[in-house]
């Protein structure tokens, strides 16, 4: 794969699209969002990327109930950094599925403002109970299945 194709990646293959706003306060002192307040936004854009699909919901409690009672853990983030973003304009975040295997879902996701790749995160969570993790169930890998990445399907 080339360079080019790492850091333009085609927003076409992701399908899950969604606007976050950004906000006064994730500016550093150089005007920019900073990395740590981008990193927030794809943790929030991950979760509703879930709900949207169906995988994960509110449980009006506070708290979150998942597709097999399969309980989420986020076990590793790589965050990649092309171009500075501003607010106040919104970010697209752009999220689906990009390997799924026994007990571990990786997701993928871009970010873009002005149509352009500021940024992108690959995020592996794995399914867990009290005693580590467990097989991914049946309606939670289907729904997986139908929100991957148009090239990983």
């Amino acid at each position: 794969m080339s360079r080019d194709n790492r850091v333009t990646p085609n927003p076409a293959v992701y399908p899950h699209r969604q606007f976050v706003p950004t906000r006064f306060s994730d500016l550093d002192t150089l005007g920019h969002v900073n990395n740590v307040a981008l990193a927030r936004i794809f943790e929030d854009a991950r979760y509703r990327f879930l709900c949207d699909i169906g995988i994960s919901q509110n449980d009006g409690r506070g708290g979150t109930t998942f597709l097999d009672d399969a309980r989420l853990v986020t076990v590793a983030a790589n965050y990649e950094y092309f171009a500075e973003c501003f607010h106040p304009d919104d970010i697209e975040m752009l999220s689906g599925g990009s390997r799924l295997g026994r007990s571990s879902w990786e997701i993928s996701q871009l970010a873009l403002q002005h149509g352009r790749p500021v940024s992108r995160c690959t995020a592996t969570l794995v399914a867990t109970d009290e005693d580590g993790a467990v097989p991914i169930g049946d309606s939670f890998r289907a729904t997986a299945e139908a929100a991957m990445l148009a090239n990983q399907a």
